[in-house]
């Protein structure tokens, strides 16, 4: 299918550039195929995964359909779309993709939102959420509202967070770390915290009922516990789940819940007691994930998002560990 592009910010160049052609082939086979097909993509996200289209499925009853992107007979990328039709109603959702096997071309980036409008054009009854895995930059809002799109709020912001570049050893990861995180670090280094690593779903129970617990306690936004039982449960089966639990004296103090996909990992959730903030057992446990994944071969770790307006102290806590930070566009229709 032949879709026109634009280059971004240059219409002299458009002009004289040939259509990106690009297609979505539907990938049928196992979860390990597209788990490797993630693999080839730098810096990849959970909601474009197997497993986060599986908990859709299960949970919000949208039906995943994992599209393979090809420019002539060349695989370059893919991108998770998921459906759900009701009474002539129509609902298609495609959340943080496409993902690129070699990202950094806005041609294609904008070749594949104007697929997408080809496929899924505006009509009544047909729910669009479309939330490009595209920096927020004007020059690429233009490119969604040139193929049809239209922000879903004017006020909202898209997702915000730091990666932590997993292929610098422990000196060059720990030299870039904030001097105060850096202090806290070392106290929970000296105390008697030890640190149980779970690659096997065992305590992902705990961490949940400990999660569940503390938000209910404290109000703050996250995925509910089941949601995120379901998208794990996947994850450890096929050996890309992570628990790491911080005891003091023989009791859990602190847990975080880590998912893979492809070469890259996400900061799930996490949670804390009043023991685990005084010893401060949330920077060694994010700090022993960093060797724990990078020995698992993964690249790259995404801090879970950040939102300095609503969650200041968490933001403040994130930036300390001196990882590369981003935002994306926000939700188009």
């Amino acid at each position: 299918m032949a879709v026109a592009a634009r280059k971004i910010g240059d219409p002299h160049l458009d002009a004289a550039r040939e259509p990106v052609a690009l297609r979505l082939q539907w990938y049928e086979g196992a979860p390990a195929g597209w788990e490797e097909r993630l693999r080839r993509v730098p810096r990849s996200n959970l909601l474009q995964s197997f497993a986060y289209g599986r908990a859709m499925r299960l949970t919000r009853q949208l039906m995943p359909r994992f599209g393979l992107i090809c420019e002539g007979e060349q695989e370059i990328g893919l991108c998770l779309v998921q459906e759900a039709s009701l009474l002539g109603a129509h609902a298609v959702v495609i959340d943080r993709g496409p993902l690129w096997y070699q990202p950094g071309n806005p041609d294609r980036d904008e070749a594949f939102a104007a697929l997408v409008a080809r496929l899924y054009p505006r009509r009544l009854m047909r729910f669009r959420r479309f939330m490009p895995e595209f920096p927020a930059d004007p020059t690429y809002h233009d490119l969604m509202t040139r193929q049809g799109f239209r922000l879903a709020r004017k006020d909202q912001i898209g997702q915000r967070s730091l990666w932590i570049d997993l292929t610098r050893d422990d000196v060059a990861l720990r030299a870039g770390l904030r001097s105060n995180w850096r202090q806290h670090l070392a106290q929970a280094e000296r105390s008697t915290l030890t640190i149980e690593v779970d690659r096997t779903g065992a305590l992902l129970p705990f961490m949940l009922n400990r999660y569940a617990a503390d938000k209910t306690a404290r109000g703050y936004p996250g995925p509910h516990p089941s949601l995120l039982r379901t998208i794990a449960l996947p994850c450890f089966a096929s050996g890309s789940g992570l628990v790491l639990r911080a005891l003091h004296q023989g009791h859990a103090v602190a847990s975080v819940l880590i998912l893979g996909h492809g070469r890259s990992a996400t900061y799930q959730a996490g949670w804390s007691g009043e023991a685990g903030r005084k010893l401060s057992a949330h920077h060694l446990l994010l700090w022993r994930a960093f060797g724990t994944l990078r020995a698992q071969g993964y690249r790259d770790f995404d801090l879970g998002g950040i939102n300095p307006e609503q969650a200041e102290g968490v933001t403040i806590f994130k930036k300390g560990m001196g990882g590369e930070a981003y935002e994306l566009l926000p939700i188009y229709r």
